[in-house]
């Protein structure tokens, strides 16, 4: 008898701290999603030969329930691009700078709260043998798990 009570009390124990961590994971959560639009837009070369600049507005939104910690915008460049500066501008507040090499920029941008909104702007020259229109992408993470991954990639024409 002793041994199934010892067994059943680890059982509940066990239980119990599975259910703690549940409660843990869920309170950690942060819903993020992200825009992504160029300027002009769609974002279109017809003369090859002279360069053009191209602003990719991205704002990331927290939508709760809790606040996004270690959260980091990535955006792949189209081809053929050359960049000219990447800058997360918050709303009424500092900018970054962002690091990159020739295809993706990223930007640690820190915590954001939720509710709250934060900005960037991505500055892009295309190169001389550029035509058409171009696609660019743009994603966000966080250290938090994201309850609705669909909205961590921009939907809709982010040409």
């Amino acid at each position: 008898m002793r041994n199934e009570t010892n067994s059943f009390l680890a059982a509940a124990i066990l239980i119990f701290l599975l259910s703690l961590a549940n409660i843990s994971a869920a309170q950690d959560r942060a819903d993020l999603s992200i825009t992504n639009t160029a300027q002009p837009n769609p974002a279109t070369v017809s003369t090859p030969t002279v360069p053009r600049n191209i602003t990719y507005g991205m704002n990331v939104i927290n939508n709760g329930p809790n606040r996004a910690a270690g959260v980091q915008v990535s955006f792949t460049l189209p081809a053929p691009v050359t960049l000219v500066s990447a800058r997360f501008n918050f709303i009424g507040g500092p900018s970054i700078d962002c690091a990159s090499n020739t295809t993706t920029v990223s930007c640690n941008i820190g915590s954001v709260d939720s509710g709250n909104l934060a900005g960037a702007a991505v500055v892009v020259v295309l190169r001389a043998q550029a035509t058409g229109v171009l696609r660019a992408a743009a994603t966000v993470k966080a250290d938090q798990p994201d309850p609705n991954m669909s909205t961590t990639r921009p939907r809709g024409n982010h040409s």
